[in-house]
């Protein structure tokens, strides 16, 4: 009997087919009719999910813990067909709207996006505010292409994007507003992150972020395991309890801790929606391809481990 390995057991007839596997069938061909008969006849049986290997990409990119690139051309170009030109994670211009709402930002403003990717938070930002927007991003080839985007619409001086590492941080000015979305969750010195976004506010700044908590005790549970060993880049978790102690104690008012895993899970189920029928009406090559399936089960599982009690908040915070 062959074995599809991308199968789990009982899927299409105990219960329904997930996302991933309709994305699968079509990399593999199959038409998901007559896949289901073919599971509930027994001509074919499920097994665990084989794992997929990435494309190749640049040789300077930052590597995940498997020693392969985090990002490639496909990769990006999936992530932006998923998510909206310019960005690479759930949320677009409108979202982007709705988180830095509290800076109340103006033209006379400085900006710093610790989230850079692409550019598009801190081109956003610059075009529809006038402020000025400093981009740091940690991978060099999402810098490199954020870079080039923002010199090709004349916003290289105020909006430029350029590489940093997050867990060695050395800024050189002081802003007005420092932002930044999923960032720090893979971060191990925190510490040294907090203490370097405190003492580079000026007095009155605000620092507005969000980020991927959890409690200790959901981490130590088997989804929970299964999900921090599976992302790209090995986690470093804190609870939202934790956070808001750390922003205190350098001296930050925190206005706001939002828990948003709801609205997360409802941008990340409607992207996936209007994703699926893109892929319908446009052929991809092979690379592309598996662009396609890695980045799904990238998001596949983080919204597993929504259930298994991981959260996005929102922070807010000022300097007096």
């Amino acid at each position: 009997m062959p074995v599809v390995t991308w199968l789990e057991p009982g899927e299409g007839v105990q219960f329904p087919v997930r996302t991933k596997t309709r994305l699968r069938a079509w990399w593999e061909g199959y038409d998901l009719s007559v896949l289901k008969q073919m599971i509930e006849s027994g001509e074919i049986e499920a097994a665990d999910a084989a794992p997929i290997t990435p494309p190749v990409t640049s040789e300077n990119e930052l590597l995940d813990r498997h020693g392969r690139p985090l990002w490639s051309a496909e990769r990006i170009k999936v992530a932006e067909t998923l998510w909206g030109e310019d960005f690479l994670s759930p949320g677009g211009v409108e979202h982007t709207a709705y988180l830095v709402k509290p800076f109340g930002i103006n033209s006379s403003m400085s900006i710093l996006d610790l989230s850079a990717g692409l550019g598009g938070v801190a081109r956003t930002i610059a075009r529809d505010y006038k402020a000025w927007v400093t981009g740091l991003e940690a991978s060099p080839l999402l810098a490199t292409i954020g870079k080039e985007r923002s010199e090709k619409l004349k916003l290289s001086k105020q909006a430029p994007v350029m590489q940093y590492d997050p867990d060695n941080i050395h800024l050189d000015k002081k802003y007005d507003g420092i932002f930044a979305k999923e960032a720090f969750f893979s971060v191990h010195n925190k510490d040294k992150l907090f203490d370097e976004i405190a003492a580079h506010m000026k007095p009155g700044g605000q620092f507005l972020f969000t980020d991927y908590c959890a409690e200790e005790a959901d981490l130590k549970n088997s989804a929970m395991v299964t999900w921090a060993n599976t992302e790209p880049v090995e986690p470093a978790v804190w609870s939202a309890e934790r956070i808001i102690k750390a922003l205190k104690a350098r001296k930050l008012d925190v206005r706001i801790n939002e828990d948003m895993t709801q609205m997360q899970r409802q941008l990340i189920l409607r992207a996936l929606s209007g994703f699926l029928g893109h892929l319908n009406a446009h052929a991809m090559d092979n690379p592309t391809k598996l662009a396609v399936l890695n980045e799904v089960e990238l998001w596949a599982r983080r919204m597993a481990a929504f259930d298994a009690g991981l959260k996005v908040y929102r922070f807010y915070c000022m300097k007096h």
